[in-house]
């Protein structure tokens, strides 16, 4: 499902571009953005206000469990690949 709906912006090993944000980053660890803050950007979208200055729309049209597994592969990818100091 990541590589579906998520891989276009933020690449197949989650790092991200120039204009979105890394997935590695540790401003996306556990401790300080949990499973549930990483469904509602899914489901809700975010401002850039919001996301060190990225926004990111909504992504309709999944239902739970694919945001489930979305969120699953994320925590996998982070898990096996570590994080990176946040971009000041």
């Amino acid at each position: 499902m990541f590589a579906l709906r998520c891989a276009s912006c933020h690449g197949t090993d989650l790092r991200g571009s120039l204009t979105v944000p890394s997935l590695l980053s540790e401003l996306y660890a556990p401790d300080s953005f949990d499973d549930d803050a990483i469904r509602a950007v899914i489901r809700d979208g975010i401002e850039a206000d919001d996301a060190a200055g990225a926004s990111m729309p909504a992504i309709g049209g999944l239902s739970d469990e694919q945001v489930d597994a979305v969120v699953s592969h994320i925590r996998t990818v982070q898990d096996r690949e570590g994080f990176e100091p946040a971009e000041p």
